[in-house]
């Protein structure tokens, strides 16, 4: 599988644990929930990083990083 498709792959993978992960604690008030949420996320900004510089010749795909970057920031306090 190349690179980028196995960042995003990854990328995707850790946004669906958090959301999975934060889900679960407003359902339960659990802080244990929250454990990896701050690790997880400086997981996805060092990724969306990577995917930019694999995709430097690629002017669609940094488009394409970059709003997932910004819906990502918006959704992740």
């Amino acid at each position: 599988m190349p690179i980028v498709l196995y960042k995003s792959e990854k990328a995707l993978s850790i946004l669906k644990d958090i959301e999975t992960e934060t889900r679960g604690f407003l359902i339960t008030g659990d802080d244990t929930y929250l454990e990896n949420y701050h690790k997880w996320k400086d997981n996805v900004d060092t990724m969306m990083l990577e995917l930019k510089k694999l995709t430097r010749d690629n002017p669609i795909q940094h488009l394409t990083i970059d709003s997932i970057s910004v819906l990502t920031a918006s959704k992740l306090p």
